[in-house]
């Protein structure tokens, strides 16, 4: 099953070890030369479960759909903050789900 997943389910043995070796050199490559190849894991505990509002589900959509990822390792690289719980509660504060008192 692996062989279909990584794309050598055609290739001999060794086809497939030669295959597996150059990703590996270019993965090792990349991490020497300070870059960074794997993305961050993000706090996943700072969205509640029921949504408060509008920016609770763009927070949950960005999540599934690896958005949220992709942005704190840019965020992480640049040194520039994303901003996005400033913005997740922005849009809970415009677009509440339930009527506050």
């Amino acid at each position: 099953m692996r062989s279909i997943c990584d794309g050598t389910s055609g290739l001999s043995e060794l086809e497939r070890q030669k295959y597996v070796d150059m990703w590996t050199k270019r993965r090792d490559r990349r991490e020497s030369n300070g870059v960074n190849v794997r993305l961050p894991q993000t706090d996943h505990n700072e969205i509640p479960e029921k949504s408060r509002g509008l920016g609770d589900t763009v927070a949950k959509f960005t999540r599934v759909t690896g958005i949220r990822r992709v942005v704190s390792a840019v965020s992480a690289v640049t040194g520039i903050p994303c901003g996005c719980p400033g913005r997740q509660a922005a849009l809970n504060a415009l677009v509440p789900y339930e009527a506050t008192e």
